[in-house]
């Protein structure tokens, strides 16, 4: 039976601070605000320019870091940016940014951050079949002209405009929809709380997220109860823990688990966040 006593020492929650690009996501609530930004700082600490991109339209990433926060950067440690995006608009900008050695993303509540990700996929494919189309128009002008002869009028000079401008689109495309599978440079980082709701959206999102071939690098179980924490309540919620830790274990064994405690206090400012980071990048993934 799976239970949150010490396990064996797999994987260190720090082997993300090797990915360029990683996201923090889940079912709203789960505290992966809290855990992004904790890890951006921490980020920063390693020596590293990291820009936080909140994309969540509730944007409570100010909150967190106690700072002013629009949709330019704005620096709220030595080398640590955040912003406010809208995520419709603007997220694939900062997807291919090089300014930013990296980019810790705090996304929107899971499904419309699944729609997201799956965008550069969905849209290549369709750009592709309107690339497809144009070239077809261009060639039938041109047989046109060929049978028409000067009835057809002067041939257009120079390249198709709107051939270039999808073309250029798509590479766009096809290079962001590159970095979103390469497990060496993005990791996807679920944010779980162990009861049965965050459970269900998480297994259904891992199962999307394969389908796209979006490496997922971890999965944070927060606010589980310290060990040392009594008291018949907190037994009783202990025992249904344990039950929501199990399904985890068993429904998301193929990738690192991380157990976050439950603290006493609120997380808010950089201090406190730098000393949640700090206990994160040393957690070892739970057998």
């Amino acid at each position: 039976m799976f239970t949150i006593a010490e396990q064996p020492l797999v994987e260190s929650a720090s082997q993300l601070l090797h990915r360029r690009l990683v996201f923090f996501g889940g079912k709203g609530g789960t505290g992966k605000t809290t855990l992004a930004a904790a890890f951006a700082l921490q980020s920063a600490d390693d020596g590293k320019r990291t820009l936080l991109v909140s994309t969540d339209t509730a944007h409570s990433t100010s909150d967190i870091l106690e700072a002013e926060l629009g949709p330019e950067p704005s620096l709220v440690s030595a080398t640590c940016w955040a912003l406010e995006i809208d995520p419709e608009q603007e997220t694939a900008r900062y997807i291919v940014s090089g300014t930013f050695d990296r980019i810790v993303f705090d996304t929107a509540p899971t499904g419309q951050t699944l729609r997201l990700l799956s965008l550069p996929e969905l849209m290549s494919a369709w750009i592709g079949g309107l690339i497809s189309s144009r070239k077809k128009v261009n060639s039938l002008s041109r047989m046109w002209r060929k049978v028409a002869g000067a009835a057809a009028g002067d041939e257009p000079s120079g390249a198709d405009p709107v051939l270039e401008a999808l073309e250029d689109r798509q590479k766009r495309f096809h290079h962001t929809r590159q970095l979103l599978t390469d497990s060496g440079e993005t990791a996807f980082v679920f944010v779980v709380t162990p009861e049965r709701l965050p459970i269900a959206e998480t297994e259904k999102a891992v199962t999307t997220l394969v389908k796209y071939r979006i490496p997922v690098g971890a999965v944070f179980v927060n606010r589980v109860l310290p060990p040392d924490a009594e008291s018949d309540f907190l037994d009783r919620r202990r025992e249904r823990e344990t039950v929501s830790l199990e399904r985890i274990q068993q429904g998301l064994e193929a990738h690192p688990i991380y157990i976050v405690r439950l603290r006493d206090g609120d997380v808010v400012g950089v201090d406190s966040l730098m000393q949640l980071g700090a206990e994160m990048l040393q957690l070892r993934s739970e057998e």
